[in-house]
């Protein structure tokens, strides 16, 4: 015969069953290791600002100091032009067919086995492997790599995520680290005050990186902090200070933040899928006032950072390809977007409009290095550099003309800015770069989307014709073959 509560106490019973319990005021949190592709989407202050870890090898094999030990890296050069990277993983000195990688705009994963006996995947990021022809040898390579693990745990409802953004083997609360608090994807760096569900908390990491107890503050006077920027476009703000705090504007700023001097750390702008990933001033501070709505001028209007210069055979635009927002901050964009082949300049003055093309192309008077393809730090950081020359229209002096540089960016819309042209030699200085930019912005979106790159995947790998043996060794390890025309393209599958 089946059982049947009262109303009311069946009613209660579910009342307490649907009770989530507060968080605990102080305690201890027990992290274990997370990996996945929810892992890739989070950003540190490291990848936001340098697409992650960088690693430089002079010549084509060398060691690099990868999670906690010395991991052998080689590159080698094909007849068709293809790049291959190799990886020692497992730490036996020696390169298997399975760790030859080609080397292509996706990123590539690749598992390190530590000291410990863990096996840690990263992501590498990008790969530059600077060749100019097969039969030369490689003469650097260079990598970024981002951690694709994280040590998570739980206070309470809230999620903490810890990541080791430096790619040294352990975690520390010395801010070269990362966490990310609750379900967002942008990671702080890691120090010993942060806010938790609406609470300024200390953490106290084990040396182990496997326990992390915490402790709430009693409350301090706080000063709130706003920004001009729509709420629901700014994706994350992250500001810290000397005294180990960090904190998110964009989740911490309404409710306030401990009065004190303040730096940016970095943020991100979002519009749709694409993110505008602000790069702060160096050695820039703000000073945060308790009782006081605090504004952070960042974001719009956004200038261009161009120069021009003129003689008697023509004009030349040099388009450093870096947006430079009002508080002087500068932003890349997680999208390749080929904004500085879509720049558009004209030349005007106070009775015509030349709106002529000019002829554009990669800025290669620095050594040589866009013509030849090689990276150089321009490419690292996302902002390759563009010459836009042309010859003198008929009917126009340099007296009373401006040039107008126009470009469509992602996330902030179309940006034009101008600048005078005055007449000057040939070896004179370019005048200094323009401001006054006005900005024509694109309606911002009903909510946020969560910028998320393009998730690694594993390539197929080009096995060499024979293992190579430690770089030290004397003997040239052999040449990897060229990959069969008919198999899988790289970038094929996932992880």
């Amino acid at each position: 015969m089946p059982c049947h509560l009262p109303v009311p106490v069946f009613v209660l019973t579910s009342l307490l069953l649907t009770v989530v319990c507060p968080a605990e005021k102080s305690g201890d949190v027990l992290l274990r290791e997370e990996a996945g592709r929810s892992v890739y989407s989070l950003y540190t202050p490291i990848r936001a600002l340098h697409n992650g870890m960088p690693y430089k090898v002079e010549g084509e094999s060398g060691t690099i100091p990868l999670a906690g030990r010395d991991v052998l890296v080689a590159a080698r050069r094909d007849r068709r032009g293809r790049r291959f990277l190799a990886v020692d993983g497992d730490g036996d000195g020696q390169w298997s067919r399975s760790e030859w990688q080609t080397v292509t705009r996706t990123p590539m994963l690749v598992s390190i086995e530590t000291s410990q006996g863990r096996t840690l995947p990263i992501v590498i990021e990008r790969a530059f492997i600077d060749a100019d022809n097969f039969d030369e040898p490689v003469r650097r390579i260079r990598l970024r790599c981002i951690p694709a693990w994280t040590m998570s745990g739980r206070i309470g409802q809230i999620r903490l995520r810890l990541l080791d953004a430096n790619l040294d083997g352990q975690l520390t609360q010395d801010g070269d680290d990362a966490i990310v608090i609750g379900n967002g994807i942008v990671g702080q760096p890691l120090h010993e005050i942060h806010r938790i569900d609406g609470t300024d908390t200390r953490l106290l990491l084990a040396e182990d990186g496997r326990r992390l107890n915490y402790a709430e503050l009693p409350p301090a006077n706080l000063g709130r902090v706003e920004t001009p920027l729509p709420p629901r476009a700014l994706e994350g703000l992250v500001v810290a200070n000397k005294d180990g705090h960090a904190y998110d504007i964009a989740v911490a700023g309404e409710a306030g933040i401990p009065a004190g001097q303040y730096r940016l750390v970095y943020g991100i702008i979002t519009k749709g899928s694409a993110a505008a990933l602000l790069d702060p001033p160096k050695r820039a501070t703000f000073t945060i006032q308790a009782g006081r709505i605090n504004t952070l001028q960042v974001g719009p209007p956004i200038t261009l950072d161009f120069e021009v210069r003129c003689d008697e055979d023509g004009i030349v635009v040099r388009d450093r390809g870096t947006p430079v927002g009002a508080a002087g901050e500068t932003y890349a964009f997680n999208v390749d977007s080929r904004t500085h082949d879509q720049a558009t300049v004209w030349l005007i003055s106070d009775d015509r409009t030349d709106r002529a093309p000019f002829d554009s192309r990669p800025d290669d008077d620095d050594d040589g290095r866009a013509a030849r393809g090689t990276a150089s730090d321009d490419d690292d950081k996302r902002r390759p550099r563009r010459k836009h020359r042309r010859d003198w229209p008929r009917g126009m002096t340099p007296a009373g003309t401006r040039v107008r540089l126009v470009r469509r960016l992602p996330v902030f819309g179309t940006v034009a800015g101008e600048t005078p042209l005055a007449k000057a030699d040939r070896d004179a200085e370019p005048p200094a770069a323009p401001r006054g930019i006005t900005v024509k912005r694109a309606p911002w979106p009903d909510a946020p989307a969560h910028s998320q790159p393009t998730d690694p995947v594993e390539p197929q790998a080009a096995p060499p014709a024979e293992t190579p043996r430690k770089a030290a060794a004397e003997a040239e390890p052999a040449e990897p073959p060229a990959p069969d025309e008919t198999e899988t393209p790289t970038g094929a599958g996932g992880w």
